[in-house]
C-alpha cells in the first residue's frame, strides 16, 4: 500500500530545485505542500515519480488559473475535498495564495547555480539573466536560420532591449550583431547564425527547458518576463492581453503559475476559436486579460504601462476561483507521486491536491 497523489506527467510543481513537472520529480526532492494545519511546508518526496497507469485526466480551467489532475484525486474546494471528476462549472476551487509559501520558493531558489546548457554536442554555456530573457522572447516567435528578433512594443525602451541582446550574444560568446532595425515593423535582431542554432536546440525538446525552471530564481523570472514582453499585447480599457492555443496549455499553465509569484492574478480569462491558416479548422484559443497596473509588478520593458482605472479584484477571487469549462482525455499517463503521509497536500499547478492510499 502506497500513500500518494496520481496525477498527469506534465503538472507543475514547486521544489526545492525549481519549477518541475511532476515526472521530472526524483526521489529525496521536497515538493511545495500545505501541512495539517493548512501551513505551507516542504513535503519530503520518497521515491521517483514514475508511472503507474493509464486513465481519464481531468483538464479544469477557471477564472483565474487552468489545472491538470486524474479523475479520482482529492481537490481542496470552497465546500470541502471533492472528487475531481465530482467538480462541476462554477464550483470553488481553492487556490494557492500564500505569501509565506512564495517565500519560501523564493528563499531556496535565490541562491542557487546557473546551470548549463551543452550546445553542439561539445560546448558549454552557462545561463545567464540576458540568455534567459532572449530565450523567453523565442518561446513562440518566428525561427530563422541566421537571426533571432524581437518586435519592439515599446520604442522609448529600444536602446534598454538591445543591451539585453547584446549582452546575451557575448555571455553566449558566440559572433555576431545586434541590430535595431524598422523593416516590417521596428525590431530587435541578433545577426549570428550560431545563437540562432542556440535557441532552436533548445526549443527542439522541450518548450519550457528543465535547465531554466532548475537555475537560480533571477533566470525563471527573465525567462518569464522575455515570454510576456514578447507576446502580451495592449487591449482595450486599461488591459494587456496574451493568447495562447489551446495545444499549448501547458505554457498557459506554465504562465498562470509562476505569475502568482507576482501576485499576477487574470482580471479575465476568454476562450474562444479562430480559423487556421488554410482556413480548413476552428482551432481552440484561450486568450489571458491582465490589468496593466498588476503588470507594473514584472517591471515590463516592451509594453506601455498606463495606470489602470479597472477595479482590483477581489479578494475571494484569489482564493478561490469558479470552474468554467472542464475538459476530459482518457488514456492518458498517470503517475504516481508518492508522499510521507496522508495528511500533507502538494501543491499542483496551484491547487491543493490530497494523498490517498493506493495499491
Amino acid at each position: 500500500m502506497r500513500i500518494g497523489c496520481l496525477l498527469p506527467p506534465d503538472s507543475f510543481v514547486w521544489t526545492k530545485r525549481g519549477l518541475l513537472r511532476v515526472r521530472e520529480i526524483r526521489g529525496e526532492d521536497h515538493v511545495l505542500g500545505l501541512d495539517t494545519r493548512s501551513n505551507p511546508c516542504w513535503m519530503d518526496i520518497p521515491h521517483d515519480c514514475k508511472q503507474i497507469d493509464e486513465g481519464t485526466i481531468l483538464r479544469i480551467l477557471t477564472d483565474v488559473n487552468e489545472f491538470c489532475v486524474q479523475e479520482s484525486s482529492r481537490i481542496a474546494t470552497l465546500d470541502g475535498l471533492r472528487s475531481a471528476a465530482d467538480i462541476r462549472p462554477n464550483d470553488h476551487i481553492d487556490i494557492f495564495n500564500r505569501a509565506d509559501g512564495f517565500r519560501m520558493v523564493y528563499e531556496s531558489l535565490l541562491h542557487r547555480s546557473p546551470e548549463t546548457i551543452v550546445f553542439d554536442g561539445r560546448r558549454e554555456i552557462s545561463l545567464d539573466p540576458s540568455i534567459a530573457y532572449v530565450l523567453g522572447t523565442q518561446i513562440l516567435a518566428k525561427r530563422y536560420e541566421y537571426k533571432v528578433v524581437m518586435n519592439i512594443g515599446n520604442q522609448e525602451h529600444w536602446t534598454e532591449l538591445a543591451a539585453i541582446f547584446d549582452s546575451a550574444l557575448r555571455k553566449a560568446h558566440m559572433y555576431g550583431n545586434v541590430l535595431y532595425t524598422h523593416m516590417a515593423g521596428p525590431r530587435v535582431v541578433i545577426d549570428s547564425v550560431r545563437f540562432a542554432q542556440f535557441v532552436d536546440q533548445i526549443f527542439s525538446d522541450d518548450m519550457l527547458p528543465q535547465e531554466i525552471r532548475t537555475s537560480s530564481l533571477d533566470i525563471l523570472v527573465e525567462f518569464y518576463r522575455g515570454i510576456m514582453d514578447s507576446f502580451l499585447r495592449s487591449a482595450e480599457a486599461g488591459l494587456a492581453k496574451l493568447r495562447v492555443r489551446d495545444t499549448m496549455h501547458e505554457l498557459r499553465r506554465f504562465i498562470l503559475f509562476l505569475g502568482k509569484m507576482f501576485q499576477l492574478v487574470p482580471f479575465a480569462i476568454r476562450h474562444g476559436s479562430v480559423t487556421s491558416r488554410d482556413s480548413s479548422t476552428r482551432l481552440r484559443e484561450t486568450t489571458l486579460y491582465f490589468r496593466v497596473s498588476d503588470l507594473s509588478r514584472l517591471n515590463l520593458r516592451n509594453i506601455n504601462l498606463t495606470y489602470s482605472t479597472l477595479p482590483r479584484l477581489p479578494e475571494l477571487k484569489k482564493h478561490y476561483a469558479r470552474a468554467r469549462i472542464i475538459r476530459k482525455f482518457r488514456k492518458r499517463e498517470i503517475h504516481l507521486l508518492q508522499c510521507s503521509s496522508i495528511h500533507a497536500a502538494p501543491i499542483v499547478d496551484l491547487v491543493s491536491v490530497y494523498p490517498k492510499r493506493e495499491s
